[in-house]
This record gives structure tokens, sequence and C-alpha cells, in this order.
């Protein structure tokens, strides 16, 4: 029996040009760009996940702003599916920065048109791009 799909959810935090923040993971042997978000806990919406995953890897305070929507993707053998918000930051003054060095080791804002034909991005980055909802 495979096991159930592996619910993820994490937000699009925009800088004034409207380019897209994305963490740098590189751990056990992933190297790629993927957005700010992880795993929801036993009993935890996808917003609230997103909003806690943002704290956890950026250490800031975001408020939800729209639900973007979701889309599955395979990732070692397992099917994952992951919910994308907009977010903004709570404090105007408050700047994003690594919280887990042990996982991710840069972080920038890209515009999304440089990064479709990027070979280091997440699946789930590819599937937010080939939305267009960025």
């Amino acid at each position: 029996m495979k096991p159930p799909a592996l619910r993820l959810a994490g937000c699009i935090l925009r800088n004034d040009a409207g380019d897209i923040l994305l963490l740098h993971r590189n751990k056990k042997g992933v190297q790629q760009w993927e957005l700010p978000g992880g795993k929801l806990e036993r009993d935890e919406e996808g917003e609230a996940a997103a909003i806690r995953e943002i704290h956890e890897e950026l250490g800031v305070e975001v408020r939800i702003v729209a639900f973007l929507g979701q889309a599955d993707f395979q990732e070692n053998d397992r099917r994952c599916c992951y919910e994308w918000y907009e977010a903004e930051l709570v404090a105007a003054l408050a700047s994003p920065r690594i919280c887990e060095p042990q996982t991710f080791d840069d972080l920038r804002y890209w515009n999304a048109a440089s990064l479709k034909d990027r070979p280091d991005v997440s699946a789930n980055l590819q599937n937010l791009l080939k939305s267009g909802v960025v």
C-alpha cells in the first residue's frame, strides 16, 4: 500500500520589485532553490503551516493575503501535495534571514521569469512557475 501524500505549504514573499524570495537548500545531496515552507503537522491547516514554516525558516512574521493554489509532485517515490500562499511581512522593517543553516545556505529574491529554465529549482517551484500565478 502506498503511503498517503505528504502535505506541504509555503509562502510567496515579494520585494518592492515583485521578485519572489527563495531559499537555497543544500542538505543530504540536494541542492536546489525553493519556496520557504514545509510539512503540515498533525491536524494543522495549510495556512497555519505556511505561517509557522516562514517563521522557523526566515525568522519573520507574515500574514496571508491570498491562497494561490496547489499542485502535486513526486519526490523520492512519494507523492507530495503543496499549497501556495501569498504573504506579506507583518513588520515592515523585518528582514528575512536564514534560521536553519543546517538546511539552507543562501536566500535571495528572484524575478520569476529568470527561473523558468533553471535546472536547480525544486519540483514544487517548477509547478508554481508553470501555473502562471507568479
